[in-house]
């Protein structure tokens, strides 16, 4: 675990000072008593946030803790997932298109539509 953190420390270094910054912002989130320091709750949050995959705004680069609106052409392919916080999808204008079509579904609708997909083919 040492040799970990050492590789953290060392990627921060060598990150950007914008990158830099997003990663204090990022911590003050999760230090949500504003100790400087972690407790279990807190670090149980990153593990949750890390494992359920959520994401950051690929318009604001904000993490996004709650709904979020994911392109449906790029949640097709498994390369790469494009998605944007309430804020950039209702106020900023996106240049986002795939050949003329884009379409966006926030994170509930997207899954719903998945698993209404799955029911009709296993009962097809």
């Amino acid at each position: 675990m040492e040799e970990l953190r050492e590789i953290a420390k060392a990627h921060y270094r060598a990150s950007s000072p914008q990158v830099q910054a997003l990663a204090r912002e990022f911590f003050k989130l999760l230090d949500t008593n504003g100790n400087g320091k972690l407790d279990f709750v807190q670090v149980m949050t990153l593990y949750y946030i890390i494992k359920s995959g959520r994401p950051f705004c690929d318009s604001c680069n904000e993490f996004i803790p709650g709904i979020f609106f994911s392109c449906v052409e790029c949640f097709k392919s498994p390369e790469r997932l494009y998605n944007l916080c309430s804020d950039c999808y209702w106020y900023t204008k996106r240049d986002h298109h795939h050949n003329g079509r884009v379409q966006f579904l926030d994170n509930y609708t997207l899954l719903e539509t998945k698993r209404d997909s799955s029911f009709a083919r296993h009962h097809a």
